[in-house]
C-alpha cells in the first residue's frame, strides 16, 4: 500500500502544531489501510484528508465505517456539524449527506493579475458552462456537507 511516506509521527506532529486535529488510524490484521485526519472543534468537525488502500478500504468497507465513525463522535461530543470534504459527492449523498455550495476567492498581491485572473476564470466557467446541461454557477462551486448531530 502506497500512502507516501507519512508515519505515525507525522499525524503526531501535526496533532502537535494544529490545534484541534485529531487522526484516526484503520488497521485490518496489524495492516494499515486507511486514516483520517480531522480538525474538531465544539462548533464543527472537519474531515481535512482520507486515504485508504482501495482493494482492502472496499473489502471491509472502510470508507463507510470511518464516515459513521465521525458521526458517532459528532453526535457524542455534541458538535452539531459535520464537514465532510469535497470529492465522492455521490457516495456521501448517498450517505445523506446535504451539499452547500462554497466558493473560493482569491486576490493577488499584484492588482492587475487579480483582474488577469478573475477574467480568466470567467471565461473558463462560460465555456464550460456552454459545454455542461448544468447551471453555470455549480461548476465554480466546491462542496462541504452538513449533518446537524463526529471521529477519534
Amino acid at each position: 500500500m502506497t500512502f507516501g511516506v507519512h508515519k505515525r509521527l507525522f499525524f503526531e506532529k501535526i496533532c502537535e502544531r494544529v490545534p484541534g486535529t485529531e487522526y484516526t488510524l484503520y488497521f485490518v490484521q496489524e495492516e494499515l489501510v486507511a486514516f483520517n485526519l480531522l480538525i474538531v472543534k465544539q462548533e464543527a468537525m472537519v474531515d481535512k484528508y482520507f486515504c485508504m488502500d482501495y482493494e482492502l478500504g472496499r473489502k471491509y468497507n472502510i470508507y463507510v465505517l470511518s464516515w459513521l465513525e465521525n458521526v458517532r463522535t459528532c453526535i457524542e461530543r455534541k458538535i452539531p456539524l459535520y464537514y465532510a470534504g469535497q470529492g465522492a459527492e455521490k457516495t456521501k449523498a448517498h450517505l445523506g449527506a446535504t451539499l452547500i455550495p462554497s466558493f473560493i476567492l482569491f486576490k493577488h498581491r499584484r492588482p492587475l493579475l487579480t483582474v488577469f485572473l478573475w477574467c480568466g476564470l470567467r471565461l473558463t466557467i462560460r465555456s464550460l458552462a456552454a459545454s455542461s446541461s448544468g447551471p453555470p454557477s455549480r461548476l465554480a462551486q466546491s462542496r462541504m456537507y452538513d449533518f446537524n448531530a463526529g471521529a477519534l
